[in-house]
């Protein structure tokens, strides 16, 4: 929303980076019907929030204020931030969002005297696997967190065919675990080597896979065993956000007048996340707040055998558009 809201180097910056089209109207119309889309997935629950708090004192822009609610789903609201109730209902807001994984995104000392704008995206998921792991097999297993240490981690166990390719260029495999809505994936990369996540990681956008494309015409019946996992993250995200080229936002010489006439720049960008993953499926929250101040024969069926035993990578995907994704180097300290 807040890119929408900008102008000049600062709109140039956010848009460049973050790959928005240059046709408003297109990704206006793109972003309200993924939202609407997410609303209605059936079998799981998969839910898209966003919010807008601003300052008693601040004046938003009404052509802002319909084009949040319109296209984002976005209610705006004033809220005094000098009253100490402020940041109950702020976050109040985010548990309700995340079913109470997530209950904390803004702390007292957040909201000075000089905060004007509080922009929140939440973002829950909930959903079985459509080939669950057998419970009774899960037991404690070794997880090399690098080439010498080891932890014992509960490690589950199913057997069923699944998408799978081998990834050469990446030295690493990949495989998709559907959910009871086969539009809803995990998608898991798996490197050969204990050490081989971050070449898998600084090599992954250099290379060319369509998980859709590629990844569905494979399919193997495999042994496969995942650790239980249970993550729980909270990041700033604005060296991050400089990194990938904005900057010009959270100077005094950010534009964001398309918001409100009032002279505004970003503060701060907060993500919590939670995803935990088990027997019968996933739970997953993540609240991101920004405030300014990828056949065999059927008469031949092998069964290969991979174990989730070192460092990977992880995404949670509908319909191939990435909703959760994450990296679990030792499952035991997440």
């Amino acid at each position: 929303m807040a890119a929408y809201g900008a102008g000049g180097i600062t709109a140039e910056e956010m848009r460049s980076a973050l790959r928005l089209p240059k046709n408003d109207e297109e990704a206006y119309r793109g972003f309200q019907e993924f939202i609407t889309s997410l609303d209605n997935v059936s079998n799981v629950t998969l839910k898209v929030a966003n919010k807008i708090y601003s300052s008693s004192l601040l004046k938003l822009k009404d052509k802002f204020k319909n084009l949040s609610s319109t296209h984002f789903g976005s209610e705006s609201e004033s809220l005094d931030f000098s009253k100490s109730n402020a940041v109950d209902i702020i976050n109040k807001w985010c548990s309700e969002q995340t079913n109470g994984k997530i209950q904390d995104i803004i702390k007292p000392e957040q909201l000075g005297v000089d905060m004007k704008l509080v922009l929140l995206n939440a973002v829950y998921f909930k959903g079985n696997w459509k080939k669950q792991f057998v419970r009774e097999r899960t037991s404690l297993a070794p997880f090399y967190t690098n080439e010498t240490t080891t932890v014992e981690v509960p490690m589950m166990n199913v057997v069923d065919k699944f998408h799978y390719k081998e990834l050469s260029e990446l030295d690493a495999e990949c495989l998709i675990l559907p959910y009871a809505n086969e539009d809803v994936n995990m998608i898991i990369i798996l490197p050969k080597k204990v050490d081989g996540l971050k070449y898998v990681e600084n090599n992954l956008e250099k290379f060319s896979f369509n998980y859709e494309t590629d990844l569905k015409h494979y399919k193997l019946k495999i042994d496969l065993s995942l650790p239980k996992f249970k993550i729980i993250s909270d990041i700033n995200m604005v060296p991050y956000l400089k990194e990938m080229g904005m900057v010009n936002m959270f100077t005094n010489e950010a534009n964001f007048s398309s918001i409100s006439d009032s002279p505004l720049k970003v503060d701060d960008v907060l993500q919590k996340a939670f995803i935990e993953i088990n027997e019968e499926g996933s739970e997953a929250a993540a609240v991101t707040g920004l405030s300014m101040n990828y056949i065999l024969p059927s008469y031949i069926e092998p069964i290969r055998k991979i174990k989730v035993d070192k460092p990977f990578l992880y995404k949670i995907v509908y319909k191939f558009t990435t909703i959760f994704a994450g990296r679990v180097v030792n499952p035991l300290k997440m």
